[in-house]
């Protein structure tokens, strides 16, 4: 509409120059024309002229939190820029329907200066938000005129999962109830010497009473206070994809995943974590502290995000005790045993769900 107001404004100037031999109408209609010839000329020149990258201003991201990304333009010459666009698109890289949000950031930037321009995204899944930007527009003064320019720059923020609390039970040859249950409890939360439980026998002081276990049990259990034993899980975790893996699949399993290692580092115990991903052999990772459980969690993340298809998924052979296996279908394994299959109600099962190894 703009554009339309200023032309008519030029054609009546020459229109009413000429009818009425009018040089002050004449000058005013070259002065139009030549504005607008600038005005044209500008768009292309600056769009020459101004850099543009991207920066993740959040180091870590949880699920559900928004993550900030710092889009920094930087304008190489003495002119101003008054008025630009940048198209944005963001999505997860692991979306079948590579579903993405579009975005528009709108700026200014000084001559030989830089400005900065944020957006905040909220990603429901875990995994990895690709944050690309597929052009910049730049417009005149007026707005009367503008050119877009391609650009191919973009950046990944890594979304981790939120680990849901969850009960696992330490096995013990020596400590088991009368219907041969394990009781030997991974240390928690209750303190630095309790490393194990045992039946309540008569003489046992009620303050050591696990009053949360025996609800569980049906027995009165008592906390065995001792020195540290040396505890290790081997866990194995099967990253192969299905051709269409949902997102939510991929979400579930990077959550359980987090729900384990996080529960077993928490409560003292070593991990040993093998990555199976049908290409080349990773080596191990050691999980005892929460450095080595974050490159974990990143490492899975990565691992995911490369293209690979199977027909289907398959079981780690895991031999030994003390040994966890899950893959992308929910299924959790307990040395070689089939333990039970998560699906989409996981989040309310999984506190209410006992892990004894």
């Amino acid at each position: 509409m703009r554009k339309i107001f200023y032309l008519l404004v030029t054609i009546a100037s020459f229109y009413f120059a000429g009818r009425y031999h009018s040089n002050l109408l004449m000058i005013f209609s070259l002065v139009l024309l030549l504005f607008f010839l600038f005005s044209f000329l500008q768009v292309w020149w600056i769009g020459n002229r101004l850099d543009i990258k991207i920066e993740n201003q959040t180091q870590k991201v949880f699920q559900g939190t928004a993550g900030e990304t710092a889009f920094i333009v930087k304008n190489h010459q003495f002119w101003p820029v008054p008025n630009f666009k940048i198209l944005v698109t963001a999505g997860n890289t692991k979306d079948p329907a590579k579903k993405v949000t579009q975005s528009e950031l709108s700026g200014y930037v000084d001559g030989r200066s830089e400005t900065i321009l944020s957006l905040r995204l909220t990603s429901e899944y875990s995994g990895e938000i690709a944050v690309a930007v597929e052009g910049i527009v730049f417009y005149d003064y007026l707005k009367l005129f503008s050119h877009r320019r391609s650009v191919q720059i973009g950046s990944v923020q890594k979304v981790f999962p939120r680990p849901l609390e969850m009960t696992i039970v330490y096995q013990s040859a020596t400590n088991t109830t009368s219907d041969n249950q394990p009781l030997a409890e991974i240390r928690g939360n209750d303190g630095p010497d309790i490393f194990s439980v045992d039946v309540y026998q008569v003489g046992d002081h009620p303050k050591n009473i696990h009053w949360k276990l025996s609800a569980r049990t049906g027995e009165l259990m008592t906390k065995v206070y001792s020195l540290e034993e040396n505890r290790q899980v081997v866990l194995w975790l099967d990253l192969l994809l299905e051709d269409q893996q949902k997102l939510a699949d991929v979400d579930r399993f990077l959550t359980l995943t987090a729900s384990l290692v996080n529960q077993l580092m928490v409560q003292g115990i070593s991990q040993e974590v093998h990555l199976i991903n049908g290409l080349l052999p990773i080596s191990p990772i050691t999980v005892n502290n929460p450095q080595s459980y974050q490159r974990l969690m990143t490492e899975i993340i990565n691992q995911l995000s490369i293209e690979k298809k199977v027909e289907q998924t398959t079981t780690p052979h895991a031999y030994g005790s003390n040994n966890l296996s899950l893959n992308l279908k929910g299924e959790l394994y307990v040395n070689q045993k089939l333990l039970t299959t998560f699906s989409e109600d996981y989040q309310q099962k999984l506190p209410q769900q006992v892990i004894y190894l």
